[in-house]
């Protein structure tokens, strides 16, 4: 197994920046979704965001997500949702979207809560952070975890949070997908854009 890519969007929308580097990064052979990650309150952002998106992706096999928004999925003529609250709110995007949309929930940094999201209807689950450079003492979603997830469970897990090429190695065998944040993704340095993936 190795791990498919997901590309993070920035987290504001500024539409001459928006899509730098992401048609190219798109050309990755392994990158298989697009995550919209603006602000949750941004609604004529995400819509023209959104709108972009999809004109990029049309005709590629390519999903893409919004973040924490599952009432504009369907309006927007989205994939699906990621929560990034937890699995709390799983249910809830599951009862409003039904079957045929993508639910998926940060579950942080332990099992248990990805188990949760999984009972609750997640597709699938993501953990994180799995690296980070300050001397805070956060926990973080070690590459044992994701070994652990994929040997006993069938639920697609994400890797997110601090990857870059040079860290991603120790988790491109267990877990299913990697979130590269745009500060990645848009880089032209081998060893910190998509080169090394």
């Amino acid at each position: 197994m190795v791990a498919q890519l997901c590309l993070l969007t920035d987290s504001e929308f500024h539409p001459g920046k928006f899509c730098v580097g992401l048609q190219r990064a798109m050309e990755h052979p392994r990158v298989a979704s697009i995550r919209l990650g603006l602000s949750a309150d941004a609604d004529d952002d995400l819509k023209q965001a959104s709108e972009i998106l999809l004109r990029m992706t049309d005709g590629q096999n390519l999903s893409v997500l919004v973040e924490n928004r599952s009432d504009l999925v369907r309006p927007l003529g989205l994939d699906g949702v990621h929560l990034s609250g937890g699995p709390g709110q799983v249910r809830s995007a599951r009862a409003l979207l039904g079957s045929e949309y993508t639910v998926g929930a940060n579950c942080g940094t332990t099992r248990h809560a990805g188990i949760r999201a999984g009972e609750a209807g997640a597709d699938y689950v993501s953990f994180g952070p799995v690296f980070h450079t300050g001397p805070d003492g956060r926990e973080v979603a070690r590459p044992e975890l994701f070994r652990w997830w994929h040997e006993f469970t069938v639920l697609p897990s994400v890797a997110e949070g601090g990857l870059t090429a040079n860290t991603a190695h120790q988790l491109s065998d267990c877990a299913d997908f990697l979130l590269i944040e745009p500060g990645v993704w848009r880089s032209d340095d081998s060893s910190h854009g998509l080169a090394g993936f």
